[in-house]
């Protein structure tokens, strides 16, 4: 015998997404919305000192993209991610270039990024903050000092095309931290107009 037939009952709106109480998306949007404000936070500070921040500022874009609704979308964070690769790019160039167009080689301008890199890291475990701003120029200076000693066998003009080095990373330092606070200006912008 056959018992009686069950029917399955199911709620309201089975198999569509479920509904997160506005509460708790409002909660993920602030903290959400925090943690990206203190990305760009540090962004701008590494920016600072010659490091790559503007990818901070892409991160905390692409966590505003993912959670919000509208600015920032994902268009948005592509342009930060394509403006921060082209700032890199001009970076590796601008090291070369400064040494180049002041009368040295190619070389000096390796010895000159090489020399920075080493200077950062190494006057910035002496003395942060602002230890690696100082050992960034001196070691630029340094490196591109010693390549065109070695080559030109003159002091006083190898010192001249060591200061391109250091100028250009002293320019990159400002394009760096403009390009920072340009991207998390918008990015602030389109968070409280959205």
């Amino acid at each position: 015998m056959a018992g009686p037939k069950r029917r399955l009952i199911r709620p309201s709106g089975w198999g569509d997404q479920l509904a997160v109480p506005e509460t708790i998306q409002a909660l993920t949007v602030l903290l959400v919305s925090t943690l990206a404000l203190v990305l760009c936070v540090a962004g701008i500070g590494l920016s600072t000192l010659s490091l790559s921040g503007t990818w901070l500022v892409v991160l905390a874009a692409a966590l505003e993209a993912a959670v919000g609704k509208g600015f920032p979308g994902w268009t948005t964070v592509a342009l930060f991610a394509l403006t921060s690769m082209a700032v890199e790019g001009l970076e590796a160039a601008a090291g070369i270039r400064g040494v180049v167009r002041r009368g040295g080689s190619a070389w000096a301008g390796a010895g000159a990024l090489v020399g920075g890199v080493a200077g950062l890291a190494l006057a910035s475990a002496a003395l942060p903050v602002v230890g690696g701003m100082i050992g960034m120029a001196a070691g630029s200076f340094l490196g591109a000092f010693v390549v065109e000693v070695l080559r030109l066998r003159r002091g006083r003009a190898a010192a001249r095309i060591a200061w391109g080095a250091v100028l250009a990373r002293i320019l990159m330092v400002v394009v760096k931290t403009g390009t920072s606070l340009g991207m998390t200006a918008i990015l602030i912008a389109g968070m409280i107009f959205r």
